[in-house]
C-alpha cells in the first residue's frame, strides 16, 4: 500500500500526531487531573476522527476499503466531553457521577458498531455500507453529532456569556478567553454541519461543502498549541473556583 503524500495529507498527519501527543501529556499531568483528563479524551477522540480524513486524502481507502470501518469514530462523544470539560474547568466542586455516564451511551453504541464491523469480511462491510450505513446509520451518526454538539455547546455559552466578565481576575480571564475560542470554533463547526445536513436531507448535494475536517483540525491544533502555551507560562488549564451550576 502506497500513501499519497500531498500537502493536505502532511498537514493532517502533523495535526493528528500533535493531538495524540498533547492528549498523552494531558493524561499524565499530575495537577488538575479531572479537567486535564477530560480534555485529553476529547483531544484523542478528535485526532482519531481526523484519521478518517487522512486515509481518504492519502488514497488508503481506495486501495483497501476494509480500512473504512476501523473503530476510530467517536464523534458522539464530542458534545458531552466539551460539556463536562467546561463544567470541571469553571466549577471547582464539580465531580463526575455515575449518572453522568448516561451521556456517553450513544458513543458507546457508536464504538460497538465499528468494533463489530472491523471483524466482518469485505462482503458484509460492502452490503452494510450500501444498504444500511449510507442511507441510515451514517446519517443518524452525523445528525446525532450535530445535535449533540449544538445542544451541549449552546448550553454552556448561554450560561456563561453574560456572567464571566463580572466574576474573574485577569489571569482567569486569560484562561477563559482560550475556552471561549474553543467554543467559538465549535459554533462554526455546528453551523458547517447544519449546512451539510440541510444540503443532504433536502437537496442531496453536500460533498463539496464538507469543511468539517478543516474546522476540527483547527480545533485540534488550537487545543494542542493552547496546551503547550499554557504549560510554558505555568497556567495550564487551571480550575476556577466559582461558577454557576
Amino acid at each position: 500500500m502506497v500513501a499519497e503524500f500531498t500537502l493536505p495529507v502532511l498537514v493532517l498527519a502533523a495535526i493528528i500526531s500533535q493531538g495524540i501527543f498533547a492528549s498523552l501529556v494531558l493524561w499524565l499531568l499530575p495537577s488538575n487531573r479531572k479537567s486535564n483528563r477530560i480534555l485529553s479524551i476529547l483531544l484523542l477522540s478528535l485526532s482519531l476522527w481526523l484519521i478518517d480524513s487522512l486515509f481518504n486524502q492519502a488514497g488508503i481507502y481506495g486501495q483497501d476499503p476494509d480500512y473504512y470501518f476501523l473503530p476510530i469514530y467517536y464523534s458522539l462523544a464530542f458534545g458531552p466531553l466539551i460539556y463536562f470539560y467546561v463544567r470541571s474547568l469553571t466549577n471547582h466542586d464539580f465531580q463526575i457521577q455515575k449518572h453522568h455516564l448516561l451521556h456517553f451511551i450513544p458513543v458507546l453504541l457508536q464504538a460497538l458498531l465499528y468494533l463489530f464491523l472491523t471483524f466482518q469480511d469485505y462482503e458484509f462491510k460492502r452490503d452494510y455500507w450500501l444498504n444500511i450505513h449510507r442511507p441510515y446509520t451514517y446519517r443518524l451518526e452525523f445528525n446525532g453529532t450535530f445535535l449533540s454538539l449544538a445542544i451541549y455547546t449552546f448550553k454552556r455559552i448561554i450560561k456563561y456569556q453574560n456572567w464571566i466578565g463580572e466574576h474573574f481576575s485577569e489571569t482567569s480571564k486569560i484562561r477563559l478567553n482560550w475556552l471561549k475560542t474553543i467554543l467559538l470554533i465549535l459554533l462554526v463547526l455546528c453551523v458547517q454541519w447544519l449546512v451539510e445536513l440541510i444540503l443532504r436531507e433536502f437537496f442531496d448535494n453536500y460533498h463539496q461543502y464538507d469543511f468539517s475536517p478543516l474546522i476540527l483540525g483547527i480545533l485540534c491544533l488550537t487545543l494542542a498549541v493552547g496546551i503547550a502555551g499554557f504549560g510554558r507560562s505555568g497556567h495550564l488549564v487551571s480550575v476556577i473556583d466559582v461558577a454557576p451550576r
